[in-house]
């Protein structure tokens, strides 16, 4: 029973993880929501190119045959190099689908970016609009002070 209690307790991850974001926000502030944001964003890219990357583009770097056979004895970088666009024949249309699928993948990219930032952005200016304005937010010049003689 004494080593159990050293054992980590994940269960503060999963009720840290379903928070909301006006929770999160109030708690914690808009640092936290757009940190949480950014890990979502990050999973939403990462899944999305690793669908497309593992259905699209390595069954086609796989099916060229631009480079030697595949032997699983030898792992190096000239036998990693058949799962990628260098193994695509010369001249295949093969190529225009690898170059599709990653145009489609940057555009994806893009338009999440879009929406995340203009998502960020409002809940940023809703956030400036309902703080009270505090004292550290403002600069007072001071210009023209009189210098004592001497």
């Amino acid at each position: 029973s004494g080593l159990w209690r050293l054992v980590p307790y994940l269960g503060w991850f999963k009720r840290a993880w379903n928070l909301s974001e006006e929770e999160l926000l109030s708690t914690s502030g808009l640092d936290a929501v757009v940190f949480t944001r950014i890990i979502i964003f990050s999973f939403r890219v990462f899944s999305f190119a690793g669908i497309i990357g593992l259905f699209i583009l390595l069954p086609i770097n796989c099916a060229g045959t631009q480079l030697a056979a595949f032997d699983i004895t030898i792992i190096s970088s000239v036998t990693l190099d058949l799962f990628t666009i260098s193994n695509v024949n010369n001249g295949s249309k093969w190529l225009w689908i690898h170059c599709s699928a990653v145009y489609l993948v940057t555009a994806f990219v893009c338009f999440l970016l879009y929406h995340e930032y203009n998502y960020i952005c409002s809940k940023r200016i809703a956030y400036f609009y309902s703080s009270k304005p505090q004292p550290h937010q403002f600069t007072i010049l001071v210009r023209g002070i009189p210098v004592p003689p001497g």
